[in-house]
């Protein structure tokens, strides 16, 4: 007869264990716990993405997986004789993943309301989503990567405020680290990866230099003088370049995969974006009607979801802690312009 053998528990396995318990609750869609529903603040306090799961939460919730998004812009408290509003919902959506593998996301929203970044198990990206699901951006990276946000106790710039971390790992190769600014779903430099490690001593990291082929894709010079005309543009220069843009228009009807009449539109921007809208409506032929909305997308995701950028106060006061000097200086000059006014 086989005689079974009770092991006690200390006390101070107990209390590690609740603790174990505890932290991974506070782990966003972690699977350990099964799917678990989520609310994240930007870090302004100003909006909210909700993460739910519409198979059920807990152990049983193990895959397939199916959640739904909705981001609000967190509601005002009464004050100056102003009554408190209500939560506003700006835009909900789905996502599905057909697995009962291991699940995690990670979520970190932005602070002026556009959308959020996500990062998931199931896919080996992270994405910038508009509020409606769209995907504004894909960071890619060579190998496995992940987010990691500022700690509110940790020292940080102006800039870092509204800035994470991305890190990579894999394939033997080093660590590198970068920081993805998030208004505009930016990859902002210097990369770096760290340096050789010695027990004891802390992980230090240093810029990859000229030599070492970089693992993700940063804000070029093209398009930040581009973001820079449309932090600058007016209604005034919309019109004046309104006949450059009809004549984009004509090339792109006469021959949709015309690449450099697309390539012109999308420079022109602001510019174009509402005459493209309105021609889109009416457009008869399937392909034009792809190119047109192909160039307005462009658009889109270069702004990164956000519709008025030139007069958007929010925005520019964000902007004016960018790490891009130029377009830190080019949103305080809005931002007076906008006071004189």
């Amino acid at each position: 007869m086989r005689v079974g053998v009770v092991m006690k528990r200390s006390p101070s396995w107990l209390i590690w264990f609740a603790a174990m318990v505890v932290a991974l609750s506070h782990l966003p869609g972690q699977c350990c716990l099964g799917a678990q529903n989520t609310s994240v603040l930007s870090s302004n306090g100003r909006y909210r993405v909700e993460a739910t799961s519409l198979t059920g939460t807990g152990h049983q919730s193990h895959g397939p997986y199916h959640f739904r998004f909705t981001m609000y812009r967190v509601a005002e408290k009464a004050r100056d004789g102003k009554p408190a509003t209500k939560d506003a919902a700006l835009g909900t959506f789905e996502r599905q993943w057909d697995s009962r593998a291991h699940f995690h996301m990670q979520i970190v929203v932005s602070p002026t309301g556009n959308g959020f970044l996500f990062g998931c198990s199931m896919q080996p990206q992270v994405q910038f989503l508009g509020r409606r699901g769209r995907v504004l951006r894909d960071i890619v990276c060579a190998y496995q990567q992940r987010i990691d946000p500022y700690d509110d106790n940790r020292d940080k710039t102006k800039a870092q405020k509204h800035s994470v971390r991305l890190f990579s790992a894999g394939g033997g190769k080093p660590s590198r680290q970068i920081e993805l600014w998030l208004p505009f779903g930016q990859v902002v430099g210097p990369e770096l990866r760290a340096m050789p490690w010695q027990r004891g001593s802390p992980v230090t990291y240093a810029p990859i230099g000229k030599d070492v082929q970089p693992h993700w894709q940063s804000f070029g010079g093209k398009e930040k003088r581009w973001l820079l005309r449309m932090l600058t543009w007016s209604p005034k220069r919309g019109e004046h370049e309104r006949a450059a843009v009809e004549g984009e228009c004509a090339k792109l009807r006469a021959k949709p995969s015309h690449r450099a009449a697309q390539d012109a539109l999308l420079e022109l921007g602001l510019s174009a974006l509402p005459v493209l809208r309105a021609k889109l409506v009416d457009e008869q032929d399937a392909d034009c009607g792809t190119a047109m909305a192909s160039v307005i997308d462009r658009i889109d995701a270069r702004l990164c979801g956000h519709d008025v950028p030139w007069r958007n106060r929010e925005l520019l006061q964000v902007v004016a802690e960018h790490p891009d000097e130029d377009l830190r200086n080019c949103a305080l000059g809005r931002l007076r312009a906008l006071d004189t006014r």
